[in-house]
């Protein structure tokens, strides 16, 4: 079932969320995603926050692209979860401190819905430049 609460259907899964992930509950925990297909500059960012704010956990999700996804399992820090295409993002974003993700319309929406903090990174070229240059409150 989808609810349209924001004027872009939802499911309705994000309003009953269910938390099977394991994830530490001592630390601050920041979900990074970049859609489907893990769009833009991901591993730079995520080792600047493990370089700059090492008490975080990082949870980054690669969508469908292996590369990124091997490239951040190199990484190797004991902080840092990597996962592909996954089908319970709304867990993910309810576990989360704060959540860093390209300005995309639905996962905007979701985000919202589940009311966590929102930080627009790596704007595909086009209307998502553009919803990341929105001023809030004109």
């Amino acid at each position: 079932m989808l609810v349209d609460i924001f004027g872009i259907s939802v499911s309705s899964s994000f309003h009953k969320i269910e938390n099977n992930l394991n994830l530490p509950t001592n630390m601050d925990i920041v979900l990074i995603t970049s859609g489907s297909m893990g769009f833009g500059k991901m591993k730079e960012i995520v080792k600047s926050l493990l370089s700059y704010i090492p008490n975080i956990y990082i949870v980054a999700l690669c969508g469908n692209n292996k590369e990124l996804y091997n490239e951040l399992k190199k990484l190797d820090a004991p902080n840092l979860l990597v996962k592909g295409y996954i089908n319970n993002i709304n867990e993910y974003i309810a576990a989360s401190t704060i959540v860093l993700t390209k300005p995309g319309g639905l996962t905007s929406t979701e985000v919202g819905t589940i009311r966590k903090p929102l930080i627009h990174i790596m704007p595909i070229p086009g209307v998502e430049n553009y919803n990341a240059n929105l001023n809030v409150g004109e």
